[in-house]
Protein backbone atom coordinates (compact mmCIF):
# COMPACT_ATOMS: atom_id res chain seq x y z
CA UNK A 1 0.00 0.00 0.00
CA UNK A 2 1.62 3.51 -1.06
CA UNK A 3 2.42 5.99 1.77
CA UNK A 4 0.97 8.94 1.96
CA UNK A 5 2.84 12.18 1.23
CA UNK A 6 2.56 13.29 5.69
CA UNK A 7 3.87 9.31 5.79
CA UNK A 8 6.80 9.81 3.44
CA UNK A 9 7.68 13.09 5.37
CA UNK A 10 7.65 11.50 8.59
CA UNK A 11 9.89 8.94 7.17
CA UNK A 12 12.63 11.13 5.29
CA UNK A 13 12.85 13.22 8.33
CA UNK A 14 13.71 10.08 11.02
CA UNK A 15 16.16 8.96 8.01
CA UNK A 16 17.84 12.15 8.51
CA UNK A 17 17.93 12.47 12.13
CA UNK A 18 19.46 8.74 12.11
CA UNK A 19 21.84 9.62 9.97
CA UNK A 20 22.91 12.74 11.73
CA UNK A 21 23.35 10.64 14.76
CA UNK A 22 25.68 8.22 12.82
CA UNK A 23 28.00 11.21 10.94
CA UNK A 24 28.33 12.97 14.81
CA UNK A 25 31.18 11.03 16.07
CA UNK A 26 33.18 10.92 12.56
CA UNK A 27 32.72 15.06 12.73
CA UNK A 28 34.00 14.55 16.47
CA UNK A 29 36.98 13.05 14.81
CA UNK A 30 37.78 15.75 12.39
CA UNK A 31 37.39 18.15 15.34
CA UNK A 32 39.79 16.28 17.39
CA UNK A 33 42.31 15.76 14.66
CA UNK A 34 42.73 19.40 13.92
CA UNK A 35 44.58 20.62 17.16
CA UNK A 36 47.43 17.50 16.55
CA UNK A 37 48.06 18.68 13.19
CA UNK A 38 48.66 21.92 14.32
CA UNK A 39 51.70 20.94 16.25
CA UNK A 40 53.99 21.16 13.34
CA UNK A 41 52.01 24.78 11.71
CA UNK A 42 54.57 26.94 13.05
CA UNK A 43 57.34 25.28 11.52
CA UNK A 44 55.28 24.87 8.37
CA UNK A 45 55.65 28.52 7.53
CA UNK A 46 59.30 27.90 6.47
CA UNK A 47 59.96 24.44 6.17
CA UNK A 48 56.69 24.08 4.13
CA UNK A 49 58.18 21.03 1.83
CA UNK A 50 59.78 19.13 4.57
CA UNK A 51 55.91 19.28 6.19
CA UNK A 52 54.41 18.26 3.53
CA UNK A 53 56.39 15.21 2.79
CA UNK A 54 56.57 14.62 6.65
CA UNK A 55 52.50 14.73 7.08
CA UNK A 56 50.58 11.01 6.91
CA UNK A 57 53.98 8.91 7.50
CA UNK A 58 54.28 6.99 10.28
CA UNK A 59 56.43 9.21 12.48
CA UNK A 60 53.74 11.77 12.08
CA UNK A 61 50.95 9.71 13.25
CA UNK A 62 52.05 7.63 15.84
CA UNK A 63 55.79 8.96 17.24
CA UNK A 64 55.65 12.75 17.88
CA UNK A 65 52.09 13.78 18.88
CA UNK A 66 51.86 15.31 22.51
CA UNK A 67 54.89 16.75 22.63
CA UNK A 68 54.79 19.51 25.13
CA UNK A 69 54.00 22.71 22.95
CA UNK A 70 56.84 25.02 25.31
CA UNK A 71 59.49 22.32 23.05
CA UNK A 72 57.53 23.61 19.56
CA UNK A 73 55.37 20.93 19.52
CA UNK A 74 55.70 18.09 17.45
CA UNK A 75 59.01 18.66 15.78
CA UNK A 76 60.45 19.32 19.01
CA UNK A 77 60.20 15.53 20.27
CA UNK A 78 63.26 14.73 17.67
CA UNK A 79 64.81 18.07 17.27
CA UNK A 80 64.34 19.23 21.11
CA UNK A 81 63.80 22.97 22.88
CA UNK A 82 63.01 24.84 19.39
CA UNK A 83 60.88 27.40 21.05
CA UNK A 84 63.56 29.82 20.72
CA UNK A 85 64.38 29.03 16.74
CA UNK A 86 60.59 29.57 16.53
CA UNK A 87 61.17 33.44 18.58
CA UNK A 88 64.19 34.84 17.19
CA UNK A 89 65.39 32.10 14.37
CA UNK A 90 68.68 30.89 16.70
CA UNK A 91 70.07 27.22 15.74
CA UNK A 92 72.25 26.82 19.15
CA UNK A 93 69.82 24.67 21.21
CA UNK A 94 68.21 22.32 17.98
CA UNK A 95 69.18 19.04 17.46
CA UNK A 96 70.05 19.11 13.92
CA UNK A 97 69.85 15.29 12.31
CA UNK A 98 70.82 15.89 9.34
CA UNK A 99 73.84 18.11 9.91
CA UNK A 100 77.74 16.15 9.83
CA UNK A 101 78.26 18.81 12.75
CA UNK A 102 76.51 17.09 15.33
CA UNK A 103 77.98 14.33 17.03
CA UNK A 104 76.76 10.64 15.46
CA UNK A 105 76.07 9.76 19.20
CA UNK A 106 73.77 12.47 19.50
CA UNK A 107 72.04 12.22 16.28
CA UNK A 108 71.24 8.50 16.60
CA UNK A 109 70.47 8.84 20.16
CA UNK A 110 67.51 10.93 19.21
CA UNK A 111 66.19 8.22 17.58
CA UNK A 112 67.36 5.00 19.88
CA UNK A 113 64.87 6.96 22.42
CA UNK A 114 62.22 5.56 20.79
CA UNK A 115 63.52 2.46 18.39
CA UNK A 116 65.93 0.97 21.39
CA UNK A 117 63.75 -1.88 21.89
CA UNK A 118 64.29 -2.98 18.55
CA UNK A 119 65.79 -6.83 18.16
CA UNK A 120 67.68 -5.85 14.87
CA UNK A 121 69.40 -3.21 17.34
CA UNK A 122 70.57 -5.32 19.82
CA UNK A 123 73.91 -4.95 18.64
CA UNK A 124 74.03 -1.80 17.65
CA UNK A 125 76.41 -0.57 20.83
CA UNK A 126 79.37 -3.03 19.24
CA UNK A 127 78.45 -2.40 15.18
CA UNK A 128 80.92 -1.08 12.95
CA UNK A 129 79.02 1.70 11.73
CA UNK A 130 78.51 3.39 15.30
CA UNK A 131 82.38 2.66 15.70
CA UNK A 132 82.73 4.92 13.01
CA UNK A 133 80.45 7.33 13.91
CA UNK A 134 77.79 6.58 11.40
CA UNK A 135 74.30 7.91 12.34
CA UNK A 136 70.89 7.02 11.50
CA UNK A 137 70.00 9.93 9.70
CA UNK A 138 73.19 9.12 7.27
CA UNK A 139 70.68 6.23 5.58
CA UNK A 140 67.30 6.74 7.07
CA UNK A 141 65.40 10.14 5.81
CA UNK A 142 62.61 10.68 8.94
CA UNK A 143 60.51 13.25 7.15
CA UNK A 144 59.95 11.05 3.53
CA UNK A 145 61.63 10.78 1.11
CA UNK A 146 63.04 14.01 -0.69
CA UNK A 147 60.93 15.74 -3.65
CA UNK A 148 58.40 12.73 -3.74
CA UNK A 149 55.49 14.24 -1.64
CA UNK A 150 53.22 11.52 -2.73
CA UNK A 151 55.18 8.67 -1.06
CA UNK A 152 55.73 9.46 2.19
CA UNK A 153 58.77 7.36 3.90
CA UNK A 154 59.78 7.36 7.61
CA UNK A 155 62.39 4.07 7.85
CA UNK A 156 64.02 3.94 4.49
CA UNK A 157 66.73 5.14 2.94
CA UNK A 158 66.80 8.84 0.50
CA UNK A 159 67.72 6.40 -2.63
CA UNK A 160 65.44 4.20 -4.62
CA UNK A 161 67.41 1.25 -3.71
CA UNK A 162 68.94 0.26 -0.72
CA UNK A 163 71.85 -0.46 -2.35
CA UNK A 164 72.47 3.24 -3.16
CA UNK A 165 72.52 4.11 0.24
CA UNK A 166 75.39 1.61 1.18
CA UNK A 167 77.47 2.62 -2.03
CA UNK A 168 78.31 6.08 -0.21
CA UNK A 169 80.32 4.88 1.94
CA UNK A 170 81.02 1.26 0.40
CA UNK A 171 82.72 2.38 -3.00
CA UNK A 172 84.70 -0.96 -3.07
CA UNK A 173 81.52 -3.06 -3.11
CA UNK A 174 80.04 -0.69 -5.72
CA UNK A 175 83.03 -1.44 -8.00
CA UNK A 176 82.62 -5.22 -7.56
CA UNK A 177 79.21 -5.29 -8.22
CA UNK A 178 79.60 -3.56 -11.57
CA UNK A 179 81.69 -6.64 -12.92
CA UNK A 180 80.46 -8.78 -15.17
CA UNK A 181 79.23 -11.90 -12.52
CA UNK A 182 77.57 -10.91 -9.28
CA UNK A 183 74.43 -11.57 -6.77
CA UNK A 184 71.70 -9.71 -8.31
CA UNK A 185 71.64 -6.62 -6.09
CA UNK A 186 72.09 -3.72 -8.45
CA UNK A 187 68.63 -5.68 -10.69
CA UNK A 188 66.51 -5.28 -6.78
CA UNK A 189 66.25 -8.51 -6.30
CA UNK A 190 68.17 -8.85 -3.64
CA UNK A 191 69.47 -6.23 -0.72
CA UNK A 192 72.59 -5.77 1.32
CA UNK A 193 70.32 -6.26 4.18
CA UNK A 194 69.78 -9.62 3.16
CA UNK A 195 72.97 -10.75 3.90
CA UNK A 196 74.41 -8.11 6.63
CA UNK A 197 72.42 -6.29 9.54
CA UNK A 198 73.45 -2.70 9.51
CA UNK A 199 73.18 -1.97 12.70
CA UNK A 200 75.37 -4.85 14.10
CA UNK A 201 75.99 -8.92 14.66
CA UNK A 202 78.72 -10.95 16.89
CA UNK A 203 79.81 -12.01 13.57
CA UNK A 204 82.56 -10.62 10.79
CA UNK A 205 80.85 -7.92 8.60
CA UNK A 206 77.73 -7.88 10.73
CA UNK A 207 76.72 -11.17 8.51
CA UNK A 208 73.11 -12.20 9.91
CA UNK A 209 74.69 -16.14 10.21
CA UNK A 210 76.96 -17.42 12.38
CA UNK A 211 79.14 -18.42 9.39
CA UNK A 212 80.06 -17.56 5.58
CA UNK A 213 78.62 -21.16 4.87
CA UNK A 214 75.81 -21.37 6.88
CA UNK A 215 74.73 -17.54 5.32
CA UNK A 216 75.08 -18.98 1.30
CA UNK A 217 73.47 -22.16 2.17
CA UNK A 218 69.93 -19.98 3.26
CA UNK A 219 69.43 -19.53 -0.10
CA UNK A 220 71.96 -22.37 -1.91
CA UNK A 221 70.21 -25.58 -0.02
CA UNK A 222 71.15 -28.01 -2.76
CA UNK A 223 74.78 -27.52 -1.41
CA UNK A 224 74.25 -27.53 1.86
CA UNK A 225 74.61 -31.59 2.50
CA UNK A 226 75.14 -33.49 4.22
CA UNK A 227 77.22 -35.61 1.93
CA UNK A 228 79.46 -39.05 2.08
CA UNK A 229 82.31 -37.01 0.41
CA UNK A 230 82.41 -33.41 1.40
CA UNK A 231 85.35 -30.98 -0.30
CA UNK A 232 87.20 -29.55 2.34
CA UNK A 233 86.65 -25.80 0.95
CA UNK A 234 82.93 -26.11 1.03
CA UNK A 235 82.80 -26.97 4.17
CA UNK A 236 84.57 -24.75 5.93
CA UNK A 237 84.49 -20.94 3.79
CA UNK A 238 82.26 -20.56 0.76
CA UNK A 239 84.51 -17.49 -0.04
CA UNK A 240 87.97 -19.68 -0.36
CA UNK A 241 86.23 -20.30 -4.40
CA UNK A 242 83.85 -17.74 -4.44
CA UNK A 243 83.62 -13.83 -4.32
CA UNK A 244 80.66 -12.52 -2.21
CA UNK A 245 79.80 -9.36 -3.89
CA UNK A 246 81.08 -9.69 -7.67
CA UNK A 247 83.97 -11.00 -9.88
CA UNK A 248 85.78 -11.36 -13.61
CA UNK A 249 85.06 -14.90 -13.44
CA UNK A 250 82.11 -17.05 -14.32
CA UNK A 251 79.90 -18.03 -11.24
CA UNK A 252 81.64 -15.21 -9.33
CA UNK A 253 84.75 -17.53 -8.96
CA UNK A 254 87.76 -16.07 -7.35
CA UNK A 255 89.59 -17.00 -10.69
CA UNK A 256 88.93 -18.99 -13.34
CA UNK A 257 89.41 -22.34 -13.76
CA UNK A 258 91.32 -24.48 -13.75
CA UNK A 259 93.74 -22.03 -12.19
CA UNK A 260 91.04 -21.49 -9.03
CA UNK A 261 91.90 -25.74 -8.58
CA UNK A 262 95.23 -25.78 -9.13
CA UNK A 263 95.76 -23.67 -6.19
CA UNK A 264 95.12 -26.43 -4.00
CA UNK A 265 95.61 -29.25 -6.49
CA UNK A 266 98.93 -29.46 -7.78
CA UNK A 267 100.51 -30.74 -10.83
CA UNK A 268 101.72 -33.47 -10.05
CA UNK A 269 98.95 -35.44 -10.60
CA UNK A 270 96.33 -36.56 -13.53
CA UNK A 271 96.52 -33.52 -16.19
CA UNK A 272 96.55 -30.33 -14.28
CA UNK A 273 100.03 -28.72 -16.28
CA UNK A 274 100.47 -24.97 -16.13
CA UNK A 275 99.47 -23.09 -18.97
CA UNK A 276 102.82 -21.75 -21.01
CA UNK A 277 104.33 -21.37 -23.88
CA UNK A 278 103.79 -25.06 -25.10
CA UNK A 279 100.49 -25.26 -24.07
CA UNK A 280 98.68 -22.46 -25.49
CA UNK A 281 96.49 -22.03 -28.12
CA UNK A 282 98.85 -22.55 -31.20
CA UNK A 283 102.38 -23.77 -29.36
CA UNK A 284 105.33 -21.61 -30.84
CA UNK A 285 107.75 -22.88 -33.88
CA UNK A 286 109.75 -26.17 -32.75
CA UNK A 287 107.54 -27.07 -29.98
CA UNK A 288 106.19 -31.06 -31.29
CA UNK A 289 103.07 -30.22 -29.48
CA UNK A 290 100.09 -30.09 -29.92
CA UNK A 291 97.38 -27.18 -28.57
CA UNK A 292 95.89 -27.68 -24.90
CA UNK A 293 92.97 -29.53 -25.25
CA UNK A 294 91.64 -28.02 -21.66
CA UNK A 295 92.19 -24.31 -22.12
CA UNK A 296 88.88 -23.19 -23.66
CA UNK A 297 85.51 -24.49 -22.96
CA UNK A 298 86.99 -27.16 -20.72
CA UNK A 299 87.45 -26.89 -16.92
CA UNK A 300 88.01 -29.34 -14.04
CA UNK A 301 84.12 -29.32 -13.49
CA UNK A 302 83.53 -30.65 -16.85
CA UNK A 303 84.51 -34.37 -15.18
CA UNK A 304 84.18 -33.44 -11.66
CA UNK A 305 81.11 -31.96 -11.74
CA UNK A 306 79.85 -32.30 -8.09
CA UNK A 307 82.57 -30.04 -6.62
CA UNK A 308 80.20 -29.17 -3.35
CA UNK A 309 80.30 -32.61 -2.35
CA UNK A 310 79.10 -36.29 -3.52
CA UNK A 311 76.96 -38.98 -2.40
CA UNK A 312 78.33 -42.11 -4.98
CA UNK A 313 79.77 -44.87 -3.91
CA UNK A 314 83.51 -45.48 -4.60
CA UNK A 315 86.42 -43.83 -6.07
CA UNK A 316 83.33 -41.68 -8.06
CA UNK A 317 81.63 -40.19 -4.98
CA UNK A 318 85.47 -39.74 -3.53
CA UNK A 319 86.75 -37.52 -7.06
CA UNK A 320 83.50 -35.70 -7.28
CA UNK A 321 82.56 -37.43 -10.28
CA UNK A 322 78.96 -38.40 -9.77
Amino acid sequence: MPLSKSARTGLLSRVCAAAALVLIPFSSGIAQQAPEQAEWAPCAQCHERIVKHFEGNKHSVKGVKGTPASLGGGCGACHGDISDHLKTGSTDKLVRLSDKKTPADQRSGTCLGCHSSGRHLTYWDMSKHKKNEVACSDCHNVHGKKDRAEVNYYRTTVFDLEQEACEVCHLQVRNQFNKISHHPVPEGKMKCSDCHNPHGTLNHAMIKADSITQLCTTCHADKRGPYIWEHPPVEQNCLTCHQSHGGVANKLLTERQPNLCEDCHDWGRHPSNFYDAKLGFIPPPGFPVSPSSRLVARSCTNCHSNIHGSNAAGTAGKRFIK
